[in-house]
């Protein structure tokens, strides 16, 4: 599922804005060529790399940049699209989850049919589901990325401790920062 290296120009600009392309060459065992080239686009970053990367400065939005590029999609993009006030942000994420719960109890009704096989009506309600819970996934992780930007929030350490509670409450059974 993960990919080996990809082309994350965005999340390299994003670490480029506070750091210089040295420090970032330093950090991840690479030249400043090759920072240069990859914030252009020109270059690929390494799975190794990005995950130094991570490690060393902890920023969210180029950590949940890296983790969309190297996942094949499979976790969401932020929604860079925004203007980013919280205001907008949290209004966003609202309004997903709203569309959210309004296609689940549309297509719950299909879903909740003994399967048939081939059932287009069943199918269609599952993939409508689908695509809005990843809205309201993607539109959580930006209100996210951007609340811990802002306030310099620990990320990383919030979410550790959120699996470590899933964990004990018996939400998950296996897997997350053990």
């Amino acid at each position: 599922m993960f990919q080996k290296s990809v082309t994350a120009s965005h999340a390299m600009q994003v670490l480029a804005e506070t750091r210089t392309q040295k420090e970032l060459a330093i950090d991840s065992y690479v030249t400043p060529a090759l920072i240069s080239n990859q914030v252009k686009g020109k270059r690929t970053v390494s799975l190794e790399q990005a995950e130094q990367l991570v490690d060393s400065y902890n920023e969210p939005q180029s950590t949940y940049l890296f983790a969309h590029e190297f996942s094949n999609g499979m976790i969401p993009p932020l929604l860079d699209g925004l203007d980013g006030h919280h205001m907008t942000l949290t209004a966003c994420f609202e309004a997903e989850v709203t569309e959210s719960i309004k296609a689940l109890k549309q297509g719950l009704e299909a879903m909740s049919f003994t399967l048939k096989r081939g059932d287009v009506n069943q199918r269609e309600a599952a993939k409508k589901a689908i695509s809005e819970i990843t809205d309201v996934i993607a539109a959580g992780l930006t209100l996210n990325t951007s609340i811990a930007k802002t306030f310099n929030i620990d990320l990383q350490q919030v979410l550790t401790k959120r699996d470590q509670y899933y964990q004990k409450s018996g939400l998950v059974r296996s897997g997350g920062n053990e």
